[in-house]
């Protein structure tokens, strides 16, 4: 009995608690808004935050009203798809509040706001966090402010920001950003802005995507690491794609990793602009996995890439620039320095340790297109530490805009202990000199670079020959090697150092001489086509002696001079000619003989070759003693060669009074008598006192043209008497022609004897209609 009234209590007592439960629920919702009333939803207002999010049970939209305070995390359970509209209104933890965020979401969760819209956990402790999603988060507008992070995406939770600001405001090297990703994805779009007091974006295990025009700015911008961060077989990888934006770094990198906790992470940039100042790397790739730069995609940043492992591509309009001062110091091995490249590769550095990888140590790089520009710099450095073996590194440049500095180059290669080998490659459609050393392999195409020099374990590989050859320099100390893989407008090249070798890929035309006394060239021809040159002494061949026979010297204008360079040596040799006149190179004339046309001094320079196997030694050059050689000019004079007379004409010639030959010839008209016009003169002088108001129009018309045409043939001085008469005949006749104006009103007899008999008829009638009336009058009375 006594339990059974102890339970009727217990059930009193419960349902008492849930009366006063549900009678505190009732009172804090309202169909009117009241001064305590912080949100909407439909038509009904509450008291709290947490009460709007309550009332809805699967869907619905939460209208601020007024700011909230939160004393406790906002929960949105999985199920529901609550959308939050701050207006201008703010969302930030009470002073009492301790749960280290505002919402926590397992559902759907979009955010709307004005620009003064804020959800703001910035008042608390370093570690608060805004909104931590582990469901779908949308934020649309308004602004998201968190201290470490304003945004923490978790346990496969999914963000998508396509508008508003999400802003972090504490900085911690190990766990900080705007937006932390941390097994989940986050996409970043519209034009939605993203800054992070440390880091805007830092990724474990996460996908990111960066598209539009977002923009990310920070000390740092998008950092990739593994989740759990060592690089373990079993940790999940990070990855960035970006089509569009900008991710803009303050201080140090736009896009990094960490060798020891972001192997296999990966980066796909086709879009949008990547930003460092000019003292940082806009991406520094230390770590094993794929970076691909491509589409229209724009990179800038003191050095503009710089990668120590994984497998880095560049192509199609990529833009890589690097605005750094330029250095060629060792390459920093726990971080990167600014040092004036659009691409830096770092060999060798990394791969001893197993902890820095997972799969492989190594380091591919492969240009296939886009524009690299070293503003101060090199377009692109490598530079082999050969701190390890461990790596293999393999740099191929095959396509692509290359510019440099003034003064660098297009690619440098470095090998840190000064040992190299190069060997060319030659094909139909390219040229490509491979440089290598340790475990590091540079190959290089002709589709971008020129020419190379290589020298103490340097490789310089260069966009145009001109600045390949400064390095033939007589100061040159140790051994220069110079590759030419490019057709050029250099004809020739002076060798002005026994230490430089210059050698010409196969179909490069290039003509080689030595600077240095007592020194001459040998060409060697390699396997694959190329031609190697190089200075030896001069012993090996001697120069050829040579004369120039004429057969004359002086000449007529038109005629020729044969001049022939007679050569002699010792030895069984080959023999080229050029010819000079004036001291000015005749270009073509490479033949034994000469025709001349034109007078001055001729020279030829003679060099010996001797070939044995595939080399051949090019003698000194000998120059003859100079030939003076004449050209007499023509003569000209004028010449008749057929007279004129009064009805043909006739003709002149300007003659060469010595060779006959005919410079130009000119027509002698035809003699003509002048005849007499002093009739001709008569009649234009009687014509020309007439008065035009006498005559009809027509007949004066007639004879003006006559008139005028008879005065030109008078003035003209050599009308003959035909022209005269016939001009003085038509004007006559135009002057007989002529017709009186007053003819045209005198009548004719007919017209007279008609009027006549019309006038006496009309009398005769009139008279009779006069008689008629005066009877009719007579009779009336």
């Amino acid at each position: 009995m006594k339990c059974l009234k102890r339970l009727l209590q217990g059930c009193i007592c419960a349902a008492t608690a849930i009366s006063l439960t549900s009678g505190i629920a009732f009172a804090a919702e309202s169909k009117e808004r009241t001064t305590t009333s912080v949100a909407k939803v439909g038509d009904t207002y509450y008291d709290s935050l947490a009460e709007a999010v309550n009332a809805i049970e699967t869907e619905g939209t939460i209208e601020l009203v007024k700011d909230a305070e939160v004393n406790t995390v906002i929960n949105v359970f999985e199920g529901k798809s609550i959308t939050v509209e701050l207006g201008n209104h703010s969302i930030t933890p009470s002073a009492k509040c301790s749960s280290g965020k505002i919402f926590r979401n397992y559902g759907t969760l979009t955010i709307r706001g004005d620009a003064q819209g804020t959800i703001d956990a910035s008042a608390k402790t370093d570690e608060w966090i805004a909104i931590e999603n582990r469901g779908e988060l949308s934020v649309e507008s308004g602004t998201i402010v968190g201290n470490m992070r304003a945004i923490l995406v978790t346990d496969q939770g999914s963000a998508e920001i396509s508008g508003g600001t999400i802003e972090s405001r504490v900085s911690n090297a190990g766990d900080s950003g705007a937006i932390v990703v941390s097994n989940g994805s986050l996409t970043v779009s519209g034009d939605a802005v993203i800054i992070g007091e440390d880091v805007a974006v830092r990724s474990t295990d996460g996908d990111v995507h960066i598209t539009q025009n977002a923009h990310l700015i920070g000390q740092f911008g998008i950092m990739l690491f593994n989740n759990p961060t060592e690089n373990e077989p079993t940790s999940g990888h990070s990855s960035l794609t970006m089509n569009g934006g900008i991710v803009e770094a303050t201080y140090g990198f736009a896009l990094s990793g960490n060798n020891l906790q972001s192997a296999l992470c990966s980066a796909e940039i086709t879009g949008g602009t990547l930003l460092a100042p000019q003292e940082a790397t806009a991406i520094y790739w230390p770590m094993e996995g794929e970076l691909t730069i491509g589409g229209n995609a724009i990179v800038e940043g003191g050095t503009g890439i710089e990668a120590k492992m994984g497998t880095i591509t560049i192509q199609d309009q990529a833009m890589i620039t690097g605005t750094g001062d330029w250095l060629e110091d060792r390459p920093n091995a726990g971080g990167s320095q600014s040092e004036g490249s659009a691409l830096l590769a770092s060999t060798q550095m990394y791969g001893a340790n197993t902890t820095q990888y997972i799969n492989s140590p190594d380091l591919t790089v492969k240009v296939l297109g886009g524009t690299l520009t070293g503003i101060k710099g090199n377009a692109i450095t490598v530079y082999n530490t050969e701190d390890t073996d461990a790596q293999e590194a393999m740099v191929s440049v095959a396509k692509g805009e290359l510019i440099c500095s003034d003064g660098r180059a297009n690619v440098k290669v470095i090998m840190d202990s000064g040992n190299d080998t190069t060997e060319l490659i030659s094909s139909e459609d390219e040229n490509t000199l491979i440089t290598a050393g340790s475990m590091t392999e540079v190959s290089v195409s002709s589709q971008s670079a020129s020419a190379i020099v290589n020298q103490d374990g340097k490789t310089a590989y260069y966009g145009n020959v001109e600045d390949a050859l400064k390095a033939n320099d007589s100061s040159a100390a140790s051994n220069v090697n110079i590759y030419v893989i490019k057709d050029s407008a250099i004809g020739q090249e002076a060798l002005a150092s026994k230490n430089v070798r210059l050698t010409t890929a196969k179909g490069i035309e290039l003509q080689i001489r030595s600077d240095v006394e007592d020194m001459i060239v040998k060409e060697t021809l390699n396997a694959d086509g190329s031609k190697t040159y190089e200075l030896v002494e001069a012993s090996q061949l001697k120069a050829p002696s040579v004369e120039i026979h004429a057969d004359r010297t002086s000449a007529h204008a038109g005629e020729t001079i044969t001049l022939s360079a007679v050569a002699a040596h010792d030895e069984k040799v080959a023999y080229s000619y050029a010819w000079y006149k004036d001291g000015v190179l005749l270009t073509g004339a490479d033949n034994a003989e000469l025709s001349v046309t034109e007078g001055g001094d001729y020279t030829v320079v003679v060099t010996a070759s001797k070939q044995n196997g595939n080399e051949i030694l090019y003698s000194a050059e000998t120059t003859s003693v100079p030939i003076r050689c004449t050209i007499e000019p023509h003569d000209y004079v004028w010449k008749v060669v057929k007279e004129a007379t009064e009805t043909a004409d006739g003709l002149r010639q300007q003659v060469c009074t010595i060779c006959g030959d005919v410079k130009a010839e000119e027509v002698i008209p035809a003699l003509k008598t002048a005849g007499d016009a002093t009739k001709l003169k008569d009649l234009i002088d009687q014509v020309a006192a007439l008065n035009s108001k006498d005559y009809t129009e027509r007949s004066w018309k007639v004879l003006m043209e006559k008139w005028d045409a008879a005065r030109k043939v008078m003035e003209a001085a050599d009308a003959d008497q035909k022209s005269i008469d016939a001009a003085y005949q038509e004007l006559l006749a135009a002057y007989n022609d002529l017709e009186l104006a007053e003819e045209e009103s005198i009548p004719t007899a007919a017209m007279q004897s008609s009027a006549l008999a019309f006038g006496a008829a009309a009398l005769l009638t009139g008279l009779g209609v006069l008689g008629i009336a005066l009877r009719k009058r007579h009779l009336e009375r």
